[in-house]
């Protein structure tokens, strides 16, 4: 039986036939690590183990699902291979395009397959995938894997509740030390060329997290900033007054997450996604009163990407 390391270096290495990535040093400048860490790890004779931290970097870095280069795929008969009513996935990817409002075009661009193959598996039944390919579809669309293979029920993934044992104090000065304080920050900007400039400022609010809940959550303590949000714009899921944590060191847009950001001399918290000829869709949860804001590629100067929103606390949506 294979090592789960061995099962990940596989995985890596069809990821990158997949996404046309011909060498190690392709890969380490697409990545942004040295050559020499890559070749550790994925060369014809590694001496360095892929671990934890490091395969969860690659599944965002290929636009996969947490774990996904854990599985061993060939084991499992996932090589392309003939799948049963191929023609209904075509069919569910176009109803997955209309209800994400997402193009075939955008949908190439993002997962990084060629706009020939999303053609060929929309129209159907007739053309040859594999569960890689399938995986970044569903990925990109916000869909689960099994409804765009099956059609089972529901489309959407289940929203994940991380419950945990309320601590209460009396001030802050009792806090214990598996918990740290983050305290609630204004943001100044400055006006200028492009994007303003900007600095947190740090006020008197704080609240106690648990160490462990913001390691559960990828983020280190110290990247983490706590804004509030003004206005409605992205209710049902924020309104105002609602705080929200922000890891200021994940600034790579990845397709329908939350970001805070700046926008010529505005700070917004929205909805973001990348346009198939490189440009970014500002996009509001309350479509009803504010509309779409595309950015174009030559203007992105404009927009600065202050960091990803991976939690909120307030009272929109109870």
């Amino acid at each position: 039986m294979r090592t789960v390391y061995e099962i990940r270096y596989d995985n890596i290495r069809q990821c990158m036939n997949d996404a046309g990535i011909k060498t190690i040093a392709e890969l380490a400048q697409k990545y942004g690590k040295s050559q020499g860490y890559i070749n550790n790890m994925l060369g014809n004779k590694p001496n360095k183990k892929i671990g934890e931290k490091v395969a969860r970097g690659f599944e965002k870095f290929f636009n996969l699902s947490q774990g996904y280069l854990d599985k061993d795929w060939i084991a499992e008969g996932f090589e392309p291979v003939h799948i049963p009513g191929k023609d209904e996935i075509g069919n569910r990817v176009v109803t997955a395009l209309k209800d994400k409002e997402e193009t075939p075009d955008s949908l190439a661009a993002s997962s990084g397959i060629k706009k020939t193959k999303i053609q060929e598996i929309i129209s159907g039944p007739n053309f040859k995938t594999t569960n890689l390919e399938l995986t970044k579809i569903a990925n990109v669309l916000g869909v689960r894997l099994e409804w765009l293979l099956t059609g089972e029920e529901p489309m959407n993934p289940p929203v994940k509740v991380h419950a945990y044992e309320i601590d209460a104090y009396e001030n802050l000065s009792e806090v214990s030390d598996d918990h740290t304080t983050i305290p609630l920050y204004d943001v100044n900007l400055s006006a200028g060329d492009g994007a303003a400039g900007y600095e947190f400022v740090e006020t008197k609010y704080r609240l106690p997290f648990r160490i462990d809940w913001l390691q559960s959550e990828n983020v280190k303590k110290e990247n983490v900033k706590m804004m509030r949000v003004k206005g409605n714009s992205m209710y049902p899921i924020l309104g105002d007054g609602d705080k929200v944590l922000i890891d200021v060191s994940d600034t790579t847009v990845q397709n329908n997450r939350v970001y805070a950001l700046i926008v010529g001399d505005e700070l917004f918290v929205k909805r973001l996604r990348k346009t198939y000829n490189g440009g970014l869709e500002i996009i509001s949860e309350n479509s009803d009163e504010f509309d779409k804001i595309t950015i174009p590629p030559e203007d992105l100067g404009y927009v600065h990407i202050i960091g990803r929103v991976f939690n909120k606390q307030g009272k929109t949506g109870l």
